[in-house]
This record gives structure tokens, sequence and C-alpha cells, in this order.
């Protein structure tokens, strides 16, 4: 019996001493391969962790194999080689966050957050709740950026629908809220927008241009104290802004407040003489007031404004219209007809060109020209009767994108100084007689903005 126990406590002492032996050889080779890793000799790293866990498998060898998979580049074995390392011991937090980062890598989202749930049912001691935020996050701004790179391919139902995922997942994603206000303006689907503008400032977005926009609307559906109420918080943010000025004394001109409306032209005239269209505006306040002397004098500014730029640049189709509108006023109504018919056959889609020759119409006492007019005018689309404050562009609502290999080569070479007050700095890729495309550097990549030369005070070339 002696002599049983006596071989029994040798055979233990030689396992134990071969497992010892075993455990010893696998650190080894593990050490060994994190040596041969740091002189980037990886495939051989990866033979001996390898050896390593068949002689002894360790959380450890699982791990760094799958270090070294992602040096190079081989996501899919380092996802199995740190789902090994869990399953030797579910709490080894390095293979946990391995794992997430490479799903977060790949904007793998849902899986991300499926192999997040799995490990919290599993037991895993980690902050699994903090990581789902984070993931909820990420999936969140994933979808936000392609809803931007659909409005800027003006896929605007596919954007729309994107920005509307966003906010069922995050109802207080504010930049969503502002975007689709921005889309549905600008598509003049002016309930639509009031409707998630409003929402955005109820979240606590107090700006201008919203503000301006949500005023515009609700004056484009005639109703007209909501549109003085919120044009007169935008105008309150900043009153120097001398375009949300304009928009509010037009609402207010429209509104049959014709002293506040005068003083707030006057005001603008005074800042900005040739301003478009403001002595046409404060001509025609002052013939509802019965003070026609001035009225005509009014008049007579504006055409002398819009004649002094055909010495610098031809006239546009609204520079003609402005014209129109004096003669119309000054009794010169075959001149003023003579020019809108032009600038209807140059755009016949002239909304604004349409409505005021029904006014010439009307006065020359041809009824049914003016009505056929009128309902041309109806029938499209509104045309910006105000000016568009975007002083908050779609561009500056999207988080940064991956860093444009461009990028280091961009040179700014111009500033845009525009009549709302706004400068814009970025390179010059395109002046034409109507419109400017400037490049600019938008967070980590690059993007053109195109802008109205209407919108543009002087332009500056810098060296």
């Amino acid at each position: 019996m002696k002599k049983a126990i006596r071989i029994f406590v040798v055979l233990a002492l030689i396992a134990a001493a071969c497992f010892l032996l075993r455990e010893k050889v696998s650190a080894a080779l593990n050490n060994k391969a994190l040596g041969l890793r740091e002189s980037k000799e990886l495939d051989s790293a990866i033979f001996l962790l390898k050896q390593s866990l068949n002689i002894y498998p360790t959380v450890e060898a699982q791990y760094n194999l799958g270090c070294i998979y992602e040096d190079q580049n081989r996501e899919e074995d380092a996802l199995h080689a740190y789902k090994n390392a869990l399953a030797i011991d579910l709490d080894y937090k390095q293979a946990y966050e391995g794992i997430m980062d490479i799903y977060l890598t790949q904007k793998n989202y849902n899986t991300a957050i499926s192999f997040a749930r799995e490990m919290k049912t599993k037991g895993y001691k980690g902050d699994v709740e903090k990581n789902l935020k984070r993931l909820n996050s990420q999936k969140i701004k994933g979808v936000f950026n392609e809803a931007v790179r659909s409005y800027r391919q003006r896929e605007y139902v596919k954007a729309m629908v994107r920005f509307k995922q966003v906010l069922k997942v995050d109802p207080e994603f504010t930049q969503a809220l502002q975007a689709l206000g921005i889309i549905y303006f600008d598509l003049n689907q002016w309930e639509q927008a009031i409707e998630y503008y409003e929402q955005a400032v109820q979240k606590g977005v107090h700006e201008q241009t919203i503000y301006n926009n949500i005023g515009i609307s609700y004056m484009q559906l005639e109703q007209y104290e909501k549109a003085v109420l919120y044009l007169q918080k935008a105008y309150d943010l900043d009153p120097k802004n001398v375009d949300v000025c304009y928009n509010l004394a037009s609402t207010l001109r429209d509104n049959k407040e014709f002293e506040k409306a005068l003083s707030l032209y006057v005001k603008i005239a005074k800042k900005e003489p040739y301003y478009p269209n403001i002595h046409n505006n404060m001509a025609g306040i002052y013939e509802a007031l019965g003070q026609g002397e001035i009225a005509q004098k009014e008049f007579e500014q504006e055409l002398e404004n819009v004649e002094n730029k055909v010495g610098r640049a031809d006239l546009k189709p609204f520079d003609c219209e402005r014209m129109a509108i004096a003669y119309s006023g000054l009794g010169q109504l075959e001149k003023a007809k003579s020019i809108l018919d032009e600038v209807i056959v140059t755009n016949p889609s002239s909304r604004r060109a349409y409505y005021k020759r029904a006014q010439v119409y009307n006065k020359l006492g041809l009824k049914s020209q003016a009505e056929s007019d009128l309902n041309k005018a109806r029938a499209l689309i509104p045309n910006k009767f105000f000016t568009k404050i975007q002083a908050q562009e779609m561009e500056s609502l999207w988080p940064a994108a991956p860093v444009s290999q461009d990028l280091e080569k961009f040179v700014e070479d111009t500033i845009i100084y525009l009549k709302n007050g706004r400068k814009m700095r970025g390179c010059l890729k395109r002046n034409t007689q109507d419109k400017v495309v400037l490049e600019m550097s938008m967070g980590n990549t690059l993007g053109t903005v195109t802008l109205g030369k209407g919108r543009i005070k002087r332009i500056e070339h810098i060296e």
C-alpha cells in the first residue's frame, strides 16, 4: 500500500513538473514573439504564438496574436483571436476592447452593439452600458453623415429619410432638426420647414438664420403676425444684419405696418444706399401714405442706382425688374412693360416678372392680360421675395469627415464679403456673371460653396 502511494506521489510530481514546464515554455515563446513584433518580424511572431498556444493556451498569447493580426490588417483573423481570448477569460478587457475597436473602425455599428449586448448577457464585468451609448452615438453620426452625402448629391428624399432615422433614435439631435428645416425651406415647403425649425428652437437652438427662415415661411403662408414675431427675434439677435432688417421691413410692409417698415428701410438706405429695391420699396410705402412726390424721388433714386451699375457690369434680369418697377411707379408704363417682356423671354419662370407685369397691365386697363399674368405667377414656385439667410450652412452641421488627400495642397486665395456681414475664405474655383464657386476647408475635408452674386458685397484676392 505504501509502495502504491509512493508511486502515485512520484507520478503526480512528474505531471506537475511537466505542467509547469509546458507553462514556462509557452510563456517563453510568448515573450519571444513579443520581441519579434517589436522588430517587425510579424510572420515569425505569429508562428511562435501558435506554438505557444499548442503547448499551453493562455489568454495573453491569444490576445497578442490578435494584436499582430491587426498589425497586418487581417481584421477577421484578429477578431477570431480576440474572441478565443475571451473564451479563456471572459473579463479580459483588452480583448473586448480590441473587438470593439475593429467594429468601430469598420463602422459596423449594429454588429458591435449586438456583441456588446451578448457580452453583457454572458456576465462580462466591464462597462457595457457606456460602450452601448458610445456605439449608438457613433451609429447616429454615421447615419447623419450618409444623410449629408445624399443632400450634397441633391438626393433630397433619401437625405430626409436618413435625418428622420437619426431623430427616431435620438430626438434631441438638433443638427438633424436644423438640416431638415434647411431642406424643406429650400424646397419651399414652408409648413414642414417651420415644424423642424421650431422643434430646434424648443430644444434650445437660438440662431438668427432659424428665426429668419421661420419668419419667411410664415410670411409665405400669409400668417403675418407670426412672420413679424420671428423676424423681429432674428433682427433683435443682430440689428446690424442688413438682410434680416430688409426681411423684417418687407414683412411689416406687407402686413400694412407702413411706418415701422419705412423706418427700417430708411435705416438700410443710410447704411447701404445701393441695396437692391430699397428705394422702390420705400416709394411704394410713400404712395400708400399719400406722399406721391417723395415716392417719385425714391423711384428715380432706384433707377439711378441701377443705371450706375451699367458701367461696371451688364444688367441682370433682377436689375431689369427693378428698373421696370421704378418706371411703372413713374408712370412710364409702356417702358416698364417692354423691360418685363424681355425679362420673361429670358427667364420664363420668373414669378416676380409675371407678377410685376400684371400690375403694369392693370394700370394700363388691360384686365384680361393682367389676370393671365397673375395666373402664371401663381402657377410658378414662389420665388425669393426675401433674402434667405443661411448663416449656418448645411456644411457646418455635419461631423468631421476623414482627412482629404487634397487638404495638404489647399491654399486660400480669396475672401468673399457677404451683404449680411459674414465673410468666407477659400480658394476661388469659378467666378461667372451670376455666381461664384469657392472651395473651402470644412473641418478635415474640402467642399465647395456656390454663392449668387446678389449675396456678395465684394471679393478680395489675397496673396
